[in-house]
């Protein structure tokens, strides 16, 4: 679910590269993290960002469960089923899931 969260925030980050416009080379290097927050920041969505956060108390809860979640987790066996679907829910919850949110940038 993390991936699809990486996922959504770099979608957001390339609809501001425009056809036939050479992006600058550290717009590219920040592309390539796992980072929400940085995600976020070459997205352009950080203020739209953090006005839901506090307008939307399920949404900043939905987003703190995220908050720890790293590539490396799918490696990590002491992940429970429970925290998997809590993870599922802040991201897929139709109203206050964080990837629902992020379809309405990109």
């Amino acid at each position: 679910m993390g991936y699809a969260v990486e996922c959504g925030l770099k979608a957001c980050a390339a609809r501001r590269i425009r056809e036939h416009d050479v992006p600058e080379e550290s717009f590219i290097n920040d592309f390539y993290t796992h980072r929400f927050e940085e995600l976020l920041l070459i997205s352009g969505y950080t203020s739209v960002f953090l006005q839901r956060k506090k307008q939307d108390p399920r949404f900043r809860e939905n987003w703190e469960k995220l908050a720890d979640w790293k590539e490396t987790l799918r490696y990590n066996p002491a992940v429970t089923e429970s925290a998997a679907r809590r993870l599922v829910e802040a991201v897929s919850d139709p109203l206050y899931g964080v990837l629902p949110w992020l379809k309405t940038l990109w």
